[in-house]
């Protein structure tokens, strides 16, 4: 039996199956990306509970793709500010941060990511009134509600 895909599943899978290497700008918003990247890299940082730099996420995000060399901090403080880098690097940052490229690239969750991305914004203290608390797990890939 087949899962039904998402339209921007689908989208996307048109998109790369037609051999194009050219960035999704259009489906992805840069502020919005750039926002969900910040957000990721927190409940990154604090899962890990290592306060790690841009430029070492650069770094893993390379060896993830298998780059001789990293990312520079050039091109790292770039995604952070909405610039957007090509699918296949959105896909090695999404699985470096343990959440999946479809959240990551187009804000598409399930209701179980959405709600493991609200509560552990709650424990950061990013929600109004709540205070920050132990950090949870970010949604992971494949994970079902």
């Amino acid at each position: 039996m087949r899962l039904a895909q998402s339209t921007t599943q689908r989208r996307v899978s048109q998109y790369l199956d037609k051999g194009r290497h050219a960035r999704l700008s259009y489906l992805m918003a840069s502020q919005e990306f750039a926002g969900r990247l910040a957000r990721a890299f927190r409940v990154y940082q604090a899962r890990i509970n290592e306060d790690v730099e841009q430029a070492e996420l650069g770094r893993r995000v390379a060896a993830r793709l298998g780059r001789g060399e990293a990312f520079s901090q050039g091109a790292v403080s770039r995604w952070f500010s909405g610039s957007e880098p090509r699918y296949a690097v959105v896909r090695a940052i999404a699985d470096e941060l343990g959440v999946t490229a479809a959240w990551l690239a187009f804000g598409e969750a399930t209701p179980s990511e959405r709600e493991t991305l609200d509560r552990a914004a709650r424990e950061l203290g990013e929600v109004k009134g709540s205070a920050p608390a132990a950090p949870a797990d970010p949604p992971r890939r494949g994970q079902t509600g």
